[in-house]
């Protein structure tokens, strides 16, 4: 009988090393797309944090003024415009909550001067109080008398504060009047010591804070931003 021959070990050895190099290219290739896919949720994990803490700026800086305001803060609004947007405009008599007749930019029609204010910017005081009504821009000239008052007695109060801080308190006195800030004793301590967190914690525990809800918490945001 015939011997079968042998094949040669050297050629055995390139077949293995042929079907080992096969292998580990082909892992490798299976292999990059999940790497890649990893390395992509890494990334856009890593972009989603830095948003999330104001590291990642699309535009303008977290902490830069835009418009005059702080992005990172409520906005700093003139007293004018805080005390324009809780109030709103009536340009007819009607009862506030409180019992008062009232007009305007909640302008009080039952105060001692009323009728000397409503008759410098050209009104009817008696026919006012009876459901009569006033041009815009008479509410705008009595608003504008009216928020200068509140102003000087915020002052008289607080003592001078920075303007953001000024001007929340404007509208305080605007709406308490400047006795009604005035006796808010405890919060008027942390302002002048400018405590401002503590201040506005003390701002929320008020009835009144209770009695005009959007107001108090819009104001308790920005005195607890404090001076920026």
């Amino acid at each position: 009988k015939k011997k079968k021959k042998k094949k040669p070990k050297n050629i055995s050895m390139m077949r293995c090393t042929f079907f080992v190099a096969a292998a580990a290219v082909l892992a490798v290739a299976l292999a990059l797309p999940v790497e890649r896919e990893a390395s992509e949720r890494v990334h856009v994990n890593r972009d989603a944090l830095l948003r999330a803490s104001g590291a990642v700026h699309h535009g303008h800086h977290a902490h830069a003024h835009h418009d005059g305001k702080q992005a990172s803060a409520p906005n700093c609004e003139s007293a004018l415009q805080l005390i324009e947007e809780a109030e709103g405009l009536r340009l007819c008599e009607y009862v506030d909550t409180t019992g008062h007749k009232t007009i305007c930019y909640g302008f009080n029609l039952d105060t001692s001067s009323a009728r000397s204010e409503i008759e410098a910017v050209g009104g009817d005081y008696d026919k006012v109080i009876h459901g009569g009504c006033l041009s815009k821009t008479q509410c705008v000239e009595l608003l504008s008398k009216e928020v200068a008052k509140a102003a000087a007695g915020a002052i008289a109060v607080d003592g001078n504060q920075c303007t953001c801080i000024h001007n929340v308190l404007t509208d305080l006195a605007y709406n308490l009047g400047t006795a009604g800030l005035a006796s808010f004793t405890t919060f008027n301590s942390y302002i002048k010591a400018h405590k401002w967190s503590e201040a506005a914690d003390d701002l929320r525990h008020t009835l009144w804070c209770q009695q005009v809800g959007n107001r108090c918490v819009r104001d308790s945001g920005l005195v607890n931003a404090g001076c920026q």
